[in-house]
């Protein structure tokens, strides 16, 4: 559970574990500075191991989580201008990306308790506000509702424009087919003579 709850002199953050078969609640996280902060939670991403989670809190900082300990590992202050818009876990290693303002990305990976960092050559935009990632898919959204999916296979990127708008989240179904044709290629079409 998150909370996030404003107030004139700032966000009240706090987030919860609510043990489906016990009923029992354990306050993970509770707001710092006598209880008030200057924003609010905009994700929470738990990895694959279960063992890392990571809080963004917007335009402000990233929390590494150890949740075998439930105490924060890192935080990855941000600069005013520089700051994470989206995170993502990679697929099967306790490593995540963060998009950045300015367009960057970067990935982090935590190894032997140590988190590193390293840029990516991929170029997803600027006002990324969502990321998926899949297999070998990376998919991003941003606020003008256009949608990059990236394959690290064949390093290209589809852009697919949806006209809909601020995209806030992003998920693959549970069985991933194939990436969509680019308007360039269009579906051939079924020739049923004969």
């Amino acid at each position: 559970m998150i909370s996030a709850g404003s107030s004139s002199a700032g966000w009240k953050n706090r987030i919860k574990i609510l043990n489906l078969k016990t009923g029992r609640v354990v306050e993970l996280r509770k707001s710092k500075n006598m209880g008030v902060e200057l924003s609010y939670i905009k994700s929470l991403k738990l990895s694959t191991s279960r063992q890392w989670m990571v809080v963004l809190l917007r335009e402000r900082q990233v929390e590494v989580w150890d949740m075998s300990k439930k105490a924060v590992h890192t935080i990855l202050p941000m600069k005013q201008a520089l700051y994470a818009t989206a995170v993502e876990w990679c697929p099967r290693k306790d490593s995540f990306i963060a998009s950045l303002s300015d367009g960057g990305l970067r990935m982090y990976s935590i190894e032997a308790g140590k988190l590193a960092s390293a840029v990516m050559s991929i170029d997803l935009g600027l006002n990324i506000t969502a990321l998926s990632w899949r297999d070998r898919y990376l998919v991003s959204g941003d606020t003008n509702g256009n949608l990059k999916i990236h394959d690290f296979e064949t390093k290209k990127t589809v852009n697919i424009a949806t006209h809909k708008g601020y995209i806030k989240t992003l998920c693959f179904p549970a069985v991933l087919t194939a990436l969509p044709p680019t308007p360039a290629s269009p579906t051939p079409e079924l020739n049923n003579s004969g």
